[in-house]
């Protein structure tokens, strides 16, 4: 009786894998692929890391006027150097901060995503999901300019003498904001559209549209699409 052959471990004979090199090289390139991978999304989140502290330390330099005593510690946080907030700040300015508190990118992002999801969630209450839309600035701008435009297309049905003015009286109220703070998100975001640097146009909407979204989370079926599908890209 012949005796059988040790076991190798090897799965495929040795015909099949020309030895076992294709093997192993099969494996080889396979890391290759996933180190260049890990690499590329390291180096992509530390590139974001970069711009996001940036752009927060750009924001706080452009405040430099309004810096107070309080806002030291922050703007030390932000990088920003100590011989210039001695000079914007001395020793008299009192008050509340107007530097915003920093937070590392992987926090912000966290608390987007949680943003997002209590905007869906009909527990939210009515006046938590407008304060949590505006802390959103990459969707509550445009929100803004589509209420005003469907406030003013209705202003105009309905004949009045001057409809933007109507638009940004009812806006204000229904967002808490003045008419004059409607007027100039609103001018914001068409001189974006005319740079380039904004959404296009979205279907407008009206403030009972609106009032309806705070109270449910669920927008009409013809605004989902367009409204909130269009401002996701800008993320």
């Amino acid at each position: 009786m012949e005796e059988s052959a040790p076991k190798t471990g090897v799965i495929f004979p040795p015909s099949q894998v020309d030895g076992g090199d294709s093997i192993a090289a099969t494996f080889a390139t396979i890391g290759r692929v996933i180190n260049a991978v890990c690499e590329h999304l390291v180096s992509a989140w530390e590139k974001g890391e970069r711009d996001y502290n940036r752009g927060a330390r750009l924001r706080a330099l452009q405040r430099r006027r309004q810096w107070k005593k309080a806002d030291r510690p922050r703007l030390l946080a932000l990088g920003v150097s100590s011989q210039l907030i001695e000079r914007h700040v001395g020793t008299k300015r009192l008050g509340r901060p107007v530097v915003n508190q920093h937070k590392p990118l992987a926090h912000a992002l966290e608390s987007i995503f949680l943003a997002v999801l209590a905007l869906d969630d009909r527990r939210t209450k009515p006046h938590e999901r407008l304060s949590i839309l505006k802390r959103l600035p990459m969707w509550w701008p445009y929100f803004v300019e589509a209420l005003y435009r469907g406030e003013r297309e209705s202003a105009k049905a309905r004949r009045l003498r001057s409809p933007s003015i109507e638009a940004e009286v009812i806006v204000g109220k229904a967002l808490n904001m003045s008419p004059e703070a409607i007027h100039k998100v609103c001018g914001d975001v068409r001189r974006g559209r005319k740079k380039g640097t904004a959404l296009p146009d979205c279907r407008a909407m009206t403030v009972a549209e609106f009032e309806m979204w705070k109270r449910t989370g669920k927008l009409p079926k013809d605004l989902i699409s367009e409204q909130v599908g269009t401002i996701s890209r800008l993320a």
